[in-house]
């Protein structure tokens, strides 16, 4: 009985997260390459890990007509954490994905009952976007199934982002794919295609201007073995 009593207690003393939780605010501006305001802009407080942007919550926070927000979360610790923003329908995709990242948003240092201000967080430039994708055979003309892309800035090659083959097939009209994949611009950015049964493409390097749209086409030579294989 006294073990079970002790368990109890026990229980009854352990820190509850939800309780310590504390409310802090930051506010501030989102601009854009220019420093103009960005009204409409999303915003969420992300912490600060590398590579892995954790959002706090599911929870966004919108620019107000002039860019200026306000964003309230609870944290249970004190801590650094990011600002990150965005608005697709103008060009600015979410920055949580670091490919998408052109400059480091701004850290905050978060403490319970002490608010932040003053805070600017700078988008862009704008996107580029890869509009449609022609994948064919180069033997046969025909499109090549199960094919993939992935894209990688050049200066920095762990950031990257792709579609696999699974999204590239729902995605396909006879011979070409309707993609509107938003690619960083003003910067390299190097692409690669993949298929079962073909070599992968030779890397390619893109360079686009903000909001250039662009049409690819690449062949695809089968393997050896594959070309071996066929009758």
């Amino acid at each position: 009985m006294r073990t079970v009593m002790k368990i109890v207690l026990t229980a009854f003393m352990m820190p509850n997260p939800l309780l310590s939780q504390c409310l802090v605010s930051v506010d501030g501006t989102v601009v854009n390459e220019l420093g103009d305001p960005l009204p409409g802009a999303k915003l969420s407080l992300v912490e600060d890990k590398v590579y892995i942007h954790q959002q706090l919550t599911k929870k966004y926070f919108q620019a107000d007509s002039t860019g200026h927000f306000t964003a309230e979360e609870s944290i249970s610790s004190p801590g650094t954490y990011w600002i990150m923003a965005m608005k697709p329908d103008e060009g600015y995709p979410d920055n949580r994905l670091s490919f998408y990242l052109d400059r480091e948003p701004p850290r905050v240092a978060l403490e319970c009952g002490q608010p932040r201000s003053g805070i600017v967080v700078r988008l862009g430039p704008k996107v580029a976007y890869v509009r449609q994708l022609t994948i064919i055979d180069a033997q046969t003309g025909l499109p090549v199934e199960n094919a993939g892309i992935t894209l990688r800035r050049v200066s920095r090659p762990v950031e990257w982002t792709s579609l696999d083959a699974l999204f590239l097939k729902r995605a396909v009209q006879g011979k070409t794919l309707d993609l509107n994949l938003a690619v960083p611009s003003e910067v390299d950015i190097s692409y690669e295609i993949t298929a079962p049964g073909y070599d992968t493409s030779p890397r390619a390097i893109l360079h686009l201007k903000p909001l250039q749209n662009l049409n690819l086409e690449v062949m695809l030579q089968r393997t050896s073995q594959s070309t071996t294989q066929s009758p």
